[in-house]
């Protein structure tokens, strides 16, 4: 088993000799050491140097400055070991033994990562500041010894649980084989770039290991990052680590077991950014201006206004009531308000009015709020008692029963009313449970709805509950997300009976790409006696279908086997791959459903005044477009200026929400001249806007294969990676195309709706 010790160097020549000493003092049997000068202007390369010709296992490579992130990639790109361990300049190994140790333990243990620990020590002066020996004074030192786990998931979920989470990668040291085959590298360009890196590494590993054993010595020193003065490049590589970690927990969200303790540690990073940015003097807060649009609005909206992500807040207590009671609530204060905005929104109880004894107080945020001697005016099933403590509502109780109300009509659950983890199922259970049983109509069910931020399965979301409603108003429909159908489960299988149409949310998951795909398989199963059907969607795997093509006509020869599902395609290349492999008497080829919503919004806009250009790039496992920079040296040739934004939030989007968004973006969209993207709903946005735009494909094709709806369009064109040199003519002939109002798919919907008609009426 070899060692690669990674050790990026800037500028330290103060330190670097002490690092390098702790190293040649341990055993280095079957270890490198690769030192990454990272574009010094001190003496750090010299003494690199030095310590290179004497030393045969030390090896030093020189870049241009491109920051710790890059300097760590550099030296993964070159390292040999089995294994990596990722030494900052300024620090040091802790005593003679720290290698042997690490070997002995990878030798008896094959693991993705070990886990170890660290002391701190400070520089004069900086230990006598108060604020320093409280953060790092017992930092990286764990109380016990954690040992083995066959998940890294497992092992995050105690550390956070036991306050001993720590995100610094010289705690650790990782297979390099794991870090390729995951491809999880640093981000470059950006401070604090391990929150992300071990987020990731530790909530994909399968087996690791934690040892009690002090490795790393880690130096608090004047000048480091964590002593600097605050800055605005600080907190938006924060955001940005935000941002990932966000992206990365939805895209596996079903896969994933410890969603708790994930989201302490994303509302902390997420914290640690507000904070930041409030320290920050006005002139680096205004620093924000000089980001895109989008993201002012992202970081405005996900950090500034609302910080947090959890489940905090109070919640209708849906199950103290009979489906379609009349309710008074008793209390104007908080509690009350919330209780009456979330049930006059959902619909599943009638709110009369909210009382209370101070009523022209109260008054406020467009509730009218009633005087309690008004209560017995009105017709009401029960009144519920709108206050958490227990006290308070027993003087209330008292009150109602002395002007004459029946106990049994009075509710009261304040113990319950805050929205942990335990209220948070019975109230969703007892929303759903409620409206399925009020039910008198036949229903469809419309399951797996997003509450990730991909805006662009928001989108198909929105038009297939708008298609669903227009084209079968004969029928209930219920929406149902993935996250409250996988929280209620088991409650859900006793309501859904086998005359429920279960439709299934559009997209591109059929296959082993996302964690949807695992989902969809899950709730296929345990309906198999219901009519199902997946409305326009994509086969979606790791490797190419058509390559992989064993694997994909396996699965769907699995997915054929069930006699009630019926698969709508909205791809050419699915449709056909289907098809030739003889699975053609329940495919379907449809477009996008996204492509519905052009009824939705009105194009109001002077699109002679658009002036700006909109860059909008996926970063994820679909991407094979990296000429980015060679777009936009084509869009400065040209003289237009364009601006970068995503159709994905990285937040998670509540079902009642997503219009606001999706709005938005419709908006941007609309000021353009012209789109450039490689995501598939950035273009199917900018074709019902009417905008130009130019497209370049994905890795499952999904791209130019929904391309074949619209290719008639002069202003949309389809670019492959190699026409990134002809970008310069497809960019000045789809301006010239110029803005042509989309014409909406109604013959297609129109048959769409039949062919389901059909199939319901078997």
């Amino acid at each position: 088993m070899k060692l690669s010790v990674i050790i990026p160097v800037y500028n330290v020549e103060k330190y670097i000799e002490e690092c390098l000493d702790s190293i040649v003092k341990q055993s280095v049997d079957n270890v490198e050491v690769i030192c990454v000068n990272d574009g010094s202007t001190d003496n750090s390369l010299k003494v690199l140097q030095e310590y290179e010709k004497k030393y045969n296992y030390i090896y030093v490579y020189s870049k241009e400055n491109g920051g710790l992130s890059s300097a760590r990639n550099y030296g993964i790109e070159r390292a040999t070991g089995d294994y990596i361990f990722f030494l900052d300049s300024d620090d040091m190994l802790a005593d003679c033994d720290c290698f042997s140790f690490i070997k002995e333990m990878l030798k008896k243990e094959k693991v993705d990562i070990l886990y170890f620990d660290g002391r701190s020590f400070f520089e004069e002066g900086l230990a006598n500041k108060e604020d320093n020996r409280e953060r790092y004074g017992n930092a990286y030192q764990r109380k016990e010894n954690y040992g083995f786990y066959q998940k890294g998931e497992f092992l995050f979920a105690d550390f956070v649980q036991k306050g001993e989470y720590y995100c610094q990668v010289s705690l650790q040291c990782i297979s390099k084989d794991f870090l390729v085959e995951n491809k999880i590298f640093f981000s470059t360009g950006l401070l604090y770039e391990d929150n992300l890196f071990t987020f990731k590494a530790m909530l994909l590993a399968n087996r690791v290991i934690h040892r009690k054993k002090t490795i790393l010595l880690r130096r608090i020193r004047n000048g480091s990052i964590i002593q600097s003065k605050p800055s605005f490049y600080g907190f938006y590589s924060l955001f940005l680590a935000y941002k990932g970690m966000m992206e990365f927990w939805e895209s596996r969200a079903a896969l994933i077991e410890v969603n708790k303790e994930i989201e302490f540690i994303v509302n902390s990073v997420n914290e640690s950014a507000k904070n930041m940015f409030y320290k920050l003097d006005k002139e680096e807060q205004k620093k924000i201006l000089r980001l895109s649009e989008y993201e002012q609005y992202l970081i405005r909206k996900t950090l500034l206004y609302e910080n947090k992500i959890n489940n905090d807040g109070y919640v209708f207590p849906y199950y103290l009531f009979p489906c379609g009671s009349r309710v008074a609530i008793y209390g104007a204060g908080n509690i009350g308000k919330r209780f009456y905005n979330i049930a006059i929104r959902e619909k599943v109880v009638d709110i009369v009015g909210i009382f209370d004894s101070n009523a022209i107080e109260k008054s406020a945020n467009k509730i009218d709020v009633f005087p309690r001697c008004m209560i017995k005016e009105v017709e009401f099933d029960y009144i519920l008692i709108a206050v958490e403590k227990l006290e308070i509502a027993q003087e209330i109780r008292e009150t109602l029963l002395e002007m004459g109300i029946e106990d049994y009509r009075i509710k009261w659950n304040g113990s319950m009313y805050l929205k942990n983890n335990f209220y948070l199922k019975s109230y969703e259970y007892y929303k759903f449970s409620n409206r399925l049983m009020c039910s008198e109509r036949s229903r469809l069910i419309l399951v797996m709805l997003p509450e990730h931020g991909n805006l662009g399965d928001h989108a198909i979301a929105i038009a297939e509950e708008k298609f669903l409603r227009e084209y079968f108003k004969e029928y209930e429909l219920i929406c149902i997300t993935t996250n409250e159908f996988c929280l209620l489960q088991d409650y859900l299988i006793k309501y859904i009976q086998p005359s429920d149409i279960l439709f299934f949310q559009g997209g591109g998951y059929i296959g082993d790409l996302w964690g949807n795909g695992k989902v969809f398989k899950k709730i296929n199963n345990l309906f198999p006696d219901n009519i199902k059907i997946i409305l326009p969607n994509s086969l979606a795997y790791e490797k190419d279908y058509q390559v992989n093509s064993s694997l994909a006509i396996k699965e769907l020869r699995e997915l054929y086997s069930e006699k009630n599902l019926y698969i709508f395609f909205r791809d050419i290349n699915s449709f056909r791959f289907y098809s030739q492999n003889g699975f053609v008497k329940r495919c379907y080829y449809f477009p996008d459903m996204a492509m519905f919503l052009s009824t939705i919004f009105q194009n109001d806009n002077n699109h002679d005044l658009c002036k700006k250009i909109l860059l909008c790039f996926r970063n994820d496992k679909e991407k094979i477009f990296h000429e980015e920079k060679k777009v936009k040296q084509i869009l400065k040739i040209l003289g237009l200026e364009y601006f970068e934004a995503d159709t994905h939030l990285y937040q998670k989007v509540p079902k009642h929400e997503e219009m606001i968004y999706i709005s938005e973006l419709v908006k941007t969209i609309q000021n353009c001249k012209l789109v450039i993207t490689d995501r598939l709903h950035g273009m199917v946005l900018a074709v019902i806007c009417g905008v130009p735009c130019v497209v370049f494909d994905n890795s499952t094709h999904k791209i130019s294969s929904v391309f074949e709806w619209i290719k008639e369009r002069p202003n949309v064109a389809l670019c492959r990676e190699n026409d990134v040199e002809k970008m310069k003519k497809i960019i000045e002939s789809v301006l010239k195309a110029g803005y042509i109002e989309y014409r909406p798919m109604k013959k297609e919907f129109d048959e769409m709706a039949e062919v389901i008609k059909s199939i319901i009426s078997k």
